[in-house]
């Protein structure tokens, strides 16, 4: 993941097929694994709001396989302060929150990869927050 265009409202980033996966993969497990009363004590968000955003991301990776006749596996998104919190907090419950029994075959990446992810949205999340971009 690479940041391309970063404001105070917005991050503009260079995501590939396989993070944008593990992004989805990330929302379910914590859809499977903490109750739907606890998401939003622990994630921020109430559970719809929280699955309407993966469905959205999953929406959008769709719209990118189909449109993808000349095999790009990067893509630029952006995403809102408040979708990058709800993305950290995500993998932060991933990470760090319950345990995943074979998270790699669960995230898609090994744990220390998705450790990668969460620190890059947690950076991202300060820079916007203290605007030193």
């Amino acid at each position: 993941m690479k940041t391309i265009n970063l404001t105070h409202e917005f991050a503009e980033i260079q995501i590939s097929t396989k993070h944008l996966t593990t992004l989805i993969n990330a929302g379910a497990a914590v859809v499977d694994n903490i109750s739907q009363y606890e998401i939003h004590a622990r994630i921020g968000v109430f559970i719809e709001e929280f699955k309407a955003f993966f469905e959205l991301l999953s929406l959008v990776k769709s719209q990118l396989n189909l449109d993808n006749s000349k095999n790009i596996k990067q893509y630029i998104l952006t995403f809102s302060y408040d979708e990058l919190l709800l993305l950290n907090q995500t993998l932060n419950e991933v990470c760090n929150g319950f345990f995943l029994q074979e998270f790699e075959s669960q995230i898609g990446v090994p744990r220390e990869e998705a450790y990668l992810i969460l620190r890059f949205t947690n950076e991202l999340i300060e820079k916007m927050e203290s605007n030193c971009y």
